[in-house]
């Protein structure tokens, strides 16, 4: 508590310091102007325009190395978001089987519950596993994905050890309607559709999609024998389908002249066929999962300084998970998982001449409840009600040529699982901080120099402190993982010569200990949670796009990420964190030619991957060209794409096969 308290202490003094500086030296620097809207923020006379709705990250202004993807990069394609970000920003996925199936995101070494996702703010990771599986978001509302590597800005209610990702929903303007359709490979079918209007200064939006796909390709069956290839053979991945329906529909309409609401509905559904790990053509199994979410958001500007942004929201997600047959090989299984989460947020933001001050506070409860239907196995109802509040002062020096952003991060937790015929009821309370310190200067037109650190926690989720799933149990005394992460680089525009038109070059270091890292080890075959690990993840990010002009571009990233269990289990100390690729690497050329034309050459590679702790068994490292050939023509649009050209046979997870060469056609239209 001293800790906390004296924390708490020096970032108070910070900010209430830099806050006095800013009013006693108005003559002696230059002012941020800032011009209001409703709902936007227009940045002026500092660095080119930006708009932005109240709440978002002012990334002109921000310390954390981050990246933006727009529509324009995958609109109207066959594809899913976490290829998208793959595709774009130095992060690593893995993927456990084509199209629709369960995909994650590794940011700097930290990925599953240690890396919160977020849409258009709202914090997407349940308290059950943690995780969020990129293959049921959809890519159609989607108008900007925004990627923060290491820091995370305080516009977010929670933070973590690797950095964070948010998606964000078009925007409301003009009256718009689009239709899309594609077909590909493996029985792959995608339509999509969305319409915009306004009326009377009402705006609202719906759209809606359907996928699906067999997933029926071929692939190397090693029937389970490892070490003797002599009895491998080619054949098609059965019973690996899936079918998933995205709605979403957004309100938006002024309730005076400084304040206006968003109302957000969204649900989706999706099932998904698993394969049996002997390739069985009808092992009967599946997971199907339905999830509906609604948050309404109230934008207020009190004065000329003082901005809000409350956010009310509730989600509810059921997943069925059906192996009647003890196909899979864990035992005949068939259950459901229910998770209801209901949250408040209120984001407030202070604007003085040489600071921004922003509070971020939230409050929310989930409730997760498990039903077995096969068994004698004993399950109950996991409870948590979080209260989280952060401070951040962002202090403008020397012409705003300097920011420092020092912050403060306050979380509590209170966990609780009910009575059950072999469990007493249990109860835990959790209070800790987190800590940011970033860094900009601006050394001139063409260079900035950028360095955060940060102290963030992690609290364990009910799977780790509560699971009776038949072959794994949970740990109540488990401690919260600490994670201590800094960062340093630059980003920069390079000079050119006259026949290139922008260059732009950036990279960073950077380095992660955790301590208290929860493990899953298995004494006499049953799982147990435990904190017996620690971990390192240090690497570099380097990241370079040469314009050579409008119709030729050219874009490469590389990351090196030397993720380690310094202290853990077994055989695991000092060896590298499974699925984690030690190098990965993306380029890609873009050519537009007859000004309707366009054809983008990907070439991508991970290597240095293992499928174990003890990193005895290596992942075959991946390369792989992709093509994509664009024709647009007024209001229609026409995308070919050919993926994994070099028919590269692989797999993210052991006995979990990925897809060969595959072609996609998509036709989009604009009304």
């Amino acid at each position: 508590m001293p800790v906390l308290f004296y924390s708490l202490l020096f970032t108070l003094f910070i900010s209430c310091g830099t806050l006095v500086a800013a009013e006693q030296n108005d003559s002696a620097s230059t002012d941020i102007a800032f011009e209001y809207e409703l709902d936007e923020i227009v940045v002026e006379e500092q660095g080119p325009a930006e708009n932005a709705q109240i709440g978002d990250v002012l990334l002109e202004y921000d310390t954390s190395f981050h990246t933006v993807i727009t529509p324009d990069q995958f609109e109207g394609r066959i594809t899913d978001v976490a290829t998208i970000i793959a595709q774009h920003s130095p992060v690593q996925v893995r993927d456990s089987g084509g199209l629709g199936s369960f995909s994650t995101i590794s940011l700097r070494g930290s990925s599953g519950a240690r890396l919160p996702i977020y849409v258009d703010g709202m914090l997407m990771n349940n308290n059950d596993t943690g995780i969020v599986d990129f293959s049921s978001l959809s890519t159609g509302q989607i108008e900007q994905i925004e990627v923060y590597r290491g820091i995370v800005p305080m516009a977010f209610s929670q933070a973590s050890i690797g950095g964070a990702i948010n998606i964000r929903t078009r925007r409301l303007r003009e009256p718009s309607a689009n239709i899309s359709y594609g077909i590909g490979s493996f029985n792959t079918h995608k339509l999509e559709g969305n319409f915009t209007n306004n009326r009377n200064n009402w705006r609202y939006s719906i759209s809606g999609s359907h996928q699906q796909s067999k997933n029926n390709y071929s692939y190397k069956f090693n029937q389970g024998t490892v070490y003797n290839s002599s009895d491998d053979y080619i054949t098609e991945r059965n019973h690996n389908g899936f079918v998933q329906n995205n709605i979403h529909l957004k309100v938006e309409s002024p309730l005076s002249d400084v304040n206006r609401f968003i109302l957000s509905i969204n649900g989706s559904e999706q099932s998904n066929q698993l394969p049996a790990w002997n390739n069985f053509h009808n092992p009967e199994t599946k997971l199907d999962k339905s999830t509906t979410s609604l948050s309404l958001k109230w934008i207020s500007r009190f004065n000329s300084k003082i901005n809000s942004a409350s956010t009310f929201g509730f989600q509810r997600t059921k997943l069925i998970y059906s192996d009647r047959l003890s196909s899979l090989g864990v035992g005949a299984q068939f259950a459901e998982y229910i998770t209801e989460k209901g949250f408040a947020n209120l984001y407030l933001e202070y604007f003085l001449n040489n600071n921004i001050v922003s509070v971020n506070s939230e409050i929310s409860h989930e409730k997760y409840s498990p039903t077995y239907f096969i068994g004698t196995r004993d399950y109950a109802d996991s409870a948590r009600t979080t209260f989280s509040t952060g401070l951040q002062s962002q202090s403008f020096f020397f012409s705003n040529k300097l920011i420092i952003v020092p912050a403060l991060r306050i979380q509590q937790y209170s966990t609780s699982r009910s009575k059950s015929a072999l469990y007493d009821e249990l109860n835990s309370e959790d209070l800790d901080y987190g800590l940011q310190l970033g860094l900009l200067w601006q050394v001139n037109s063409n260079l900035k120099l950028k360095n955060n650190w940060s102290r963030y926690i992690r609290i364990p989720t009910f799977i780790e402190q509560y699971s009776d799933a038949g072959l794994s149990k949970g740990n109540p005394d488990l401690l919260p993982e600490i994670g201590r992460s800094v960062d340093l680089g630059f980003e920069s525009n390079i000079p050119t010569p006259s026949f290139i038109h922008k260059i732009t070059f950036s990279g960073s270091i950077y380095q992660t200990y955790i301590d208290n890292v929860i493990t899953w080890i298995y004494p006499q075959g049953v799982g147990l949670a435990t904190n017996i690990s620690k971990s390192k993840m240090q690497g570099v990010e380097i990241q370079l796009a040469i314009d050579f002009s409008k119709k030729f571009s050219f874009n490469s990233m590389m990351n090196v990420n030397d993720s380690r269990i310094i202290e853990g289990p077994y055989l695991s100390s000092n060896k590298r964190i499974p699925g984690q690729a030690f190098i990965s690497t993306m380029n890609y050329f873009l050519l537009n030619f007859k000004q309707n034309y366009q054809i983008k050459l990907e070439a991508n590679a991970e290597i240095g991957k293992y499928y174990d702790l003890s990193n005895k068994f290596p992942i075959k490292n991946q390369y792989r060209i992709n093509t994509t050939f664009t024709w647009q023509n007024r209001n229609l649009r026409s995308d070919i794409s050919f993926n994994n050209m070099l028919n590269q046979l692989s797999e993210d997870y052991y006995l979990n096969p990925l897809p060969g060469r595959s072609l996609y056609l998509t036709f989009r239209y604009k009304f």
